[in-house]
């Protein structure tokens, strides 16, 4: 018994250090996502230590040691995420006194041991755009009980070489529920079709809605744009210019606004491999192709015709740096846009992939609180 609880003891340690420690591979930064968000269920592995009987020998003293501080970080997400929810409220009411409106809370310890989920009705699935052979179809989640209703329209994750359009169902669900419109749509990949393919297909996905927004019962006047991830930079490029009609506000997710910034500091060594990624992106490097970097990168495109600006960035992000946010939110800010940037300090890169997490009822809140503000 003693060796069986010391080896659930090292194994508790193991994965809790992936609460504070970078992740250096895609599977283990799985493990540490898993961990830091869902940290109140792997705490059962220390209380297991716990009640395996009573201590006697030296090594028990240490599995016990052990186990109190794999607990301790296990449950830290869940405290941190506690503490900063007065934070974010006030952030949100500062930037955003109209989202008020809205009775919700950014964390709530209970709903983290739920497993509900928000349901709703099957989305309509249309080709909305063709292209070099490629057919690029949307999701549409109808609005419920409101007509015409704001639309968001979600670009999915993937590193613009891969990623699909369904991901992430249960917010689409949860705002199609609260009277929004959602529209899930592809975009072409790289390397195949660099950019500006992707802004293209944002464009073709918005001309789509618009003509039809009477058949879709969606205000085309009212479009929000959401990204996560690389589906974030194609979000907050397009709507950085202030120049497409009907944007009302743009939700960036742990998202690369400066994609030169992003190069100079990319690391062939790091997980994603983001000096390849860029370069099959964009087409070459900066010294080859600066126009694309130039045009792929919402930090340079701001100006006060800026759409208002949510922006959420675990500040321990393994994937994309914190920095990326950091810098532009200072440049909306610099410009007089309107916008808040969260930095939960627990969180990593995809925060918000369970429904019921810290990291998921943060972006949610935040999410519906910038809605409310910015569709009125």
């Amino acid at each position: 018994m003693t060796a069986l609880r010391f080896l659930l003891a090292c194994i508790s340690l193991i994965l809790a250090a992936f609460v504070v420690i970078p992740a250096p591979t895609v599977l283990l930064f799985q493990v540490k996502l898993g961990v830091t968000e869902l940290g109140h269920w792997f705490v059962l592995l220390p209380v297991l230590v716990f009640i395996m009987g009573r201590r006697k020998y030296h090594l028990d003293s240490v599995s016990f040691a052990m186990a109190a501080i794999s607990a301790l970080l296990f449950m830290s997400t869940s405290i941190r995420a506690s503490m900063f929810a007065t934070e974010a409220s006030s952030k949100m009411r500062a930037a955003f006194p109209e989202s008020g409106t809205v009775s919700s809370k950014p964390f709530s310890f209970g709903r983290i041991w739920s497993f509900g989920e928000p349901s709703g009705s099957k989305p309509e699935t249309l080709q909305y755009f063709q292209s070099g052979g490629a057919d690029l179809s949307l999701d549409f989640y109808a609005a419920e009980g409101r007509k015409p209703a704001p639309c968001v329209v979600v670009l999915h994750t993937g590193g613009w070489d891969n990623g699909v359009r369904q991901e992430f169902l249960e917010l689409d669900h949860h705002l199609a529920s609260k009277g929004y419109a959602v529209a899930l749509i592809d975009y072409r990949l790289a390397p195949t079709s660099p950019w500006p393919a992707q802004w293209e297909d944002t464009l073709a996905a918005l001309r789509f809605l618009t003509d039809r927004a009477d058949d879709f019962g969606i205000d085309p006047k009212k479009f929000v744009l959401m990204g996560r991830s690389a589906g974030g930079q194609i979000a907050e490029t397009v709507a950085a210019p202030g120049t497409q009609a009907g944007i009302v506000g743009c939700i960036g997710l742990y998202a690369p606004a400066d994609l030169n910034f992003a190069y100079q500091y990319a690391n062939k060594k790091d997980i994603l491999n983001s000096d390849k990624l860029l370069r099959q992106y964009l087409g070459g490097t900066p010294a080859e192709v600066k126009e694309n970097y130039d045009s792929a990168s919402a930090y340079g495109l701001v100006n006060e015709k800026t759409p208002p600006t949510l922006l959420i960035h675990g500040a321990n992000d393994d994937m994309v740096w914190v920095k990326q946010s950091e810098r532009y939110a200072s440049q909306l800010k610099a410009n007089g846009v309107k916008h808040i940037f969260l930095k939960p300090p627990w969180a990593t890169h995809a925060l918000d992939y369970s429904w019921n997490s810290p990291g998921g009822q943060l972006t949610t809140w935040a999410v519906e609180q910038f809605l409310a503000a910015v569709t009125q």
